[in-house]
């Protein structure tokens, strides 16, 4: 876990980000009581290219470009088949909207396999701004691990 799903949230420990990871969607998965599995499991998602989602955006990652969230959600769906959540970050108030997080969404399962749809296509900070304004900046995380992040998420929904 260490070098596979560091932490890239400051102020929290690798402990405390892989607790806050648990707290808000291991207790909500398959595996409530076991995180052991649960976290090898997201590992395996992660790990497969197929959710890389550095690749399946179809779009490079850049400081300056920006996109606009229907295109990469189209890019996604175009690419595996089915559509992700796009997650956004506006770190501060009326300013740019950094793409966060792409979330895929599987079907209920024990190892989750299938991907589904996910029932919202974008988190409340992105559905927040004005349509016209829906373009999102990314640049290469922090950390990467044999080209892919294990801190885009991975979620299961019922």
């Amino acid at each position: 876990m260490e070098t596979k799903w560091p932490n890239l949230i400051n102020g929290y420990s690798n402990e405390g980000f892989w607790e806050l990871e648990w707290m808000n969607h291991g207790m909500c998965s398959d595996y409530p009581q076991h995180p052991l599995i649960y976290f090898n499991i997201t590992l395996n998602l992660a790990e497969n290219h197929h959710y890389d989602p550095l690749s399946v955006l179809g779009v490079p990652p850049s400081n300056t470009n920006e996109y606009e969230i229907d295109t990469l959600l189209e890019n996604v769906k175009r690419n595996v088949g089915f559509y992700p959540q796009i997650s956004c970050n506006r770190p501060l108030k009326g300013g740019k909207l950094y793409l966060q997080e792409v979330r895929f969404c599987f079907t209920r399962a024990t190892p989750p396999t299938e991907l589904q749809d996910c029932p919202d296509k974008m988190d409340n900070v992105c559905r927040l701004v004005p349509p016209q304004q829906r373009k999102v900046t990314f640049s290469l995380p922090i950390t990467a691990i044999s080209g892919h992040n294990a801190t885009w998420e991975a979620l299961a929904s019922a």
